[in-house]
């Protein structure tokens, strides 16, 4: 918490506090880092709650500048990615979300598919997130129509953007 109000207005441009034990990032809600491009998160225990402050941090705080967000071994199952995907909905600056060894399973992708391409009807399709380029998760055990359908999402957004060798 002491970190997070020692940097508010910083002009940090990245953070990396990988593996640190932290279970409680509440403290990010009130913390303006408008030029923070990449935010280390991993390794800590992000969970549910923490989603949800991202969340609230992510849509209502300055991230203009945030492209490359790791997440990666936070504990965040299907339910805290629905909580991402849905702040996410309104971002044009994220490009790369990182959150392998997770617990995200087929609605958790389902919520990044609806993200990057909500086809219930055309409007929609024009107002989903058509920056973020690359979402890095885990191979699912079994194959799922969401998995293969959010990659050729992405694939496109990354087409549109000039990178189509980039991988998922």
């Amino acid at each position: 918490e002491l970190l997070v109000k020692a940097l508010h207005e910083s002009p940090i441009r990245e953070l990396n506090v990988t593996d640190c034990g932290i279970s409680n990032i509440s403290a990010l809600k009130d913390v303006s880092l408008p030029n923070l491009t990449h935010l280390q998160l991993s390794s800590n225990n992000i969970g549910l709650d923490g989603c949800k402050t991202l969340s609230k941090w992510l849509r209502t705080t300055n991230t203009d500048e945030l492209r490359t967000l790791h997440l990666q071994n936070g504990q965040i199952n299907d339910g805290g990615a629905k909580i991402l995907s849905l702040a996410l909905s309104g971002n044009t600056a994220l490009t790369d979300l990182y959150l392998t060894d997770n617990t995200i399973e087929s609605r958790g992708r389902a919520a990044f598919l609806n993200l990057v391409c909500n086809m219930t009807n055309i409007e929609n399709v024009f107002k989903s997130n058509h920056t973020l380029q690359c979402i890095h998760l885990d191979e699912l055990t079994s194959p799922s129509r969401s998995n293969e359908l959010l990659q050729q999402a992405l694939d496109i957004n990354r087409s549109f953007h000039g990178d189509a060798n980039a991988v998922w």
